[in-house]
């Protein structure tokens, strides 16, 4: 059979450019053109929803329709106000639209949790991770180990105002190993809160073992613990000259730092000023309800329930937890931006984000909206007088330490818990206890 070669190649030409018809009318299956349909638009001043938006693969710029895609993961446990929605909007609106921001909110320390997720999908799903992360030093120490989070020092560069800017222990909180992997956003500070009196002076008072001892001021404090020490003796034992555990958790033994602290609780005990009943309170949240409802007058608690108190009720004030020396001090956590993306062109674009969001009067307003404590001096200085003692605050931040994540629990950590709990129950004194100590992991300073 003959073919006429003519008019196969017609045939031919115009079964193609059916062909191209059909594809060029079909709805697309490219997966950026499917992210590019469902993506979110730019933060309202609703609340914003957990977005269902699909990533772009991690080993390319996300990029949709020439705009770059910023995904942050937000902590539930830190408040999502009206103010930090208007300032994502107005992030959108400076960059002139280029940058589209991923907002999702992501529980904390539990399955399905900003740190469980991380550790299940970094390798199996990069594309679904996030740019960049809050989270706070215990955290920011196991997702250094495990390889889940950047380091700062070689990423573009941050602002050397907000680096400049940020106190000595916030600044701290973001470093491990020499180098920073965070940087400090709002900040959780361990103090007394207690309510004046009428015939109070505003003005402090001063807080040194024997002027509470003086006062005979009843000392309430969470000091349950399941693993290490609590947070109240760890700082009055760093406070008497105890040095912090390092990197790996490893502490010495500062015999005198534990002597002093543990004689206090012991003329505590004698004064009637603390009791056994503490050890059933495992954190402020355990006592919240009475400070706010006036039955309990002081205790010790963190900045963000203290401001929630200070908002009902002006009458509370700050103060440092007692310290030997009675000088200002305290034990800093806080929120921590740290970077996940791998990507050069992501990491740049994360960067100039928190270039922005720290800048002082955005950090102040947020901060105050959320009622936290700002990492940077200024910020914090700034405040609106009537929600924090901002002269107070400035100065146990500013001669605070670092928190130590305790959750592998040393076994002088726990010693040293169990010293305490002997001393309050009054099964022994403090020299017996501190020997105890000594007993089980030697004399070493």
């Amino acid at each position: 059979m003959t073919v006429n070669r003519s008019l196969l190649v017609q045939q031919l030409l115009i079964l193609s450019a059916l062909v191209l018809l059909v594809v060029a009318c079909s709805p697309s299956g490219n997966s950026e053109d499917v992210q590019a349909t469902n993506a979110p638009p730019p933060p309202t001043a609703t609340p914003l929803p957990i977005s269902q938006s699909t990533s772009l693969p991690e080993d390319s710029v996300q990029v949709v329709n020439d705009i770059n895609t910023l995904v942050i993961w937000w902590p539930e446990l830190l408040p999502v106000t009206e103010t930090l929605q208007t300032q994502l909007q107005d992030y959108t609106v400076i960059t002139d639209g280029n940058i589209e921001i991923n907002f999702r909110l992501k529980r904390v320390g539990d399955t399905g949790g900003i740190m469980s997720t991380l550790r299940t999908g970094i390798d199996i799903a990069p594309s679904a991770m996030p740019d960049i992360t809050l989270m706070r030093r215990e955290d920011l120490t196991s997702a250094i180990q495990q390889g889940l989070i950047q380091p700062m020092s070689g990423i573009s560069s941050l602002s050397a105002s907000v680096i400049g800017g940020l106190y000595d222990v916030a600044l701290s909180l973001g470093e491990y190993d020499n180098q920073q992997y965070g940087v400090a956003y709002v900040l959780n500070v361990l103090h007394v809160a207690y309510m004046a009196q009428d015939d109070d002076n505003v003005t402090p008072q001063t807080w040194s073992f024997s002027d509470l001892l003086t006062r005979e001021q009843p000392f309430v404090f969470p000091a349950g613990r399941q693993i290490g020490m609590n947070d109240t003796f760890f700082l009055q034992y760093l406070a008497a000259g105890g040095a912090p555990p390092d990197e790996n958790g490893s502490m010495l033994l500062d015999t005198d730092a534990l002597l002093t602290v543990l004689s206090f609780y012991e003329s505590a005990v004698e004064a009637g000023t603390v009791n056994d009943e503490v050890f059933g309170y495992s954190t402020d949240n355990d006592y919240q309800s009475s400070l706010a409802s006036g039955v309990l007058s002081s205790a010790v608690t963190r900045s963000s329930q203290y401001l929630t108190l200070r908002q009902e009720d002006p009458t509370w004030h700050a103060a440092p937890v007692p310290t030997e020396s009675g000088a200002p001090t305290s034990l800093v956590d806080g929120w921590m931006w740290v970077i996940v993306a791998s990507n050069a062109d992501q990491q740049a674009i994360a960067v100039n984000f928190l270039n922005w969001v720290m800048d002082t009067e955005r950090q102040r307003q947020y901060a105050e909206s959320a009622l936290r404590v700002p990492s940077t001096q200024l910020a914090l200085r700034n405040m609106d007088r009537d929600l924090l003692d901002t002269d107070v605050m400035d100065d146990m931040v500013n001669n605070g330490f670092r928190v130590v994540p305790q959750s592998t629990g040393s076994a002088l950590a726990r010693a040293m818990q169990n010293a305490l709990v002997a001393v309050v129950s009054g099964e022994r004194n403090a020299e017996e206890a501190t020997q105890d100590v000594i007993d089980i992991v030697g004399d070493t300073g």
